[in-house]
């Protein structure tokens, strides 16, 4: 079994367990390569999974390019997840964008998630992590990002690709969601996290991978 086939596997596991207690689940999806390879593994492993016409999916980032951009989040997620799962997009909820600053979508996206009553944290967050060790697009030393009270916010254009302004969910938000899973493969990620965990780093602004709640956070890292 490979590692995004284990993903695949933890995810609906995750989902199953959630049905189980309730009649619906909220799933936050990630951004970046890393998802479009797990995507492929739902979709392999889980089309007929009766699950998805009881999830709705969110994004915890998108990048402030035009839908058809091969950088865009929600474009990867509907070609590689939503299209093939054949998926209800009344359940989809993407961030719209258009000519305005990002600090627009950052408010109107998270008006939305206010607007449907998750302000107090989704299900489910999947998230990814560079190996400067951000996730979402919260960067290093991105104060808002890290300890601000809002859900959603902009940010700066960041030094990798693509160079784009972005919007992302902060790290309180993330850390109120119910189960938190981390993916991110490749030697050097795995070497930056084992770092950080090595020496108990908490909380440090340097790396924003280690504000997020650990005992709602399970990590798969791998080489």
């Amino acid at each position: 079994m490979n590692y995004y086939e284990k993903v695949a596997d933890f995810i609906v596991s995750k989902i199953n367990h959630i049905l189980e207690q309730k009649g619906g689940v909220s799933l936050c999806l990630s951004g970046g390569n890393t998802p479009k390879h797990i995507y492929e593994q739902l979709v392999k492993k889980y089309s007929t999974f009766k699950g998805w016409d009881k999830t709705e999916f969110y994004f915890g980032d998108e990048r402030v390019v035009p839908y058809s951009s091969e950088f865009n989040n929600f474009k990867n997620a509907e070609e590689f997840l939503f299209k093939p799962l054949n998926l209800n997009y009344e359940r989809v909820f993407k961030v719209e964008l258009g000519e305005e600053h990002a600090s627009h979508y950052a408010r109107n996206y998270e008006k939305m998630i206010v607007g449907r009553g998750l302000d107090g944290g989704f299900d489910i967050i999947i998230l990814g992590m560079g190996s400067d060790l951000h996730t979402a697009s919260i960067f290093p030393g991105n104060k808002e990002a890290l300890y601000g009270d809002r859900l959603f916010v902009n940010t700066s254009i960041p030094p990798l690709m693509p160079r784009v302004e972005r919007i992302t969910i902060s790290m309180p938000f993330i850390n109120r969601s119910e189960n938190i899973i981390m993916v991110a493969k490749g030697a050097d990620k795995k070497k930056a996290f084992d770092y950080i965990s090595d020496k108990k780093i908490k909380n440090d602004d340097r790396f924003p991978v280690s504000f997020l709640a650990k005992e709602k956070t399970t990590f798969l890292i791998e080489n």
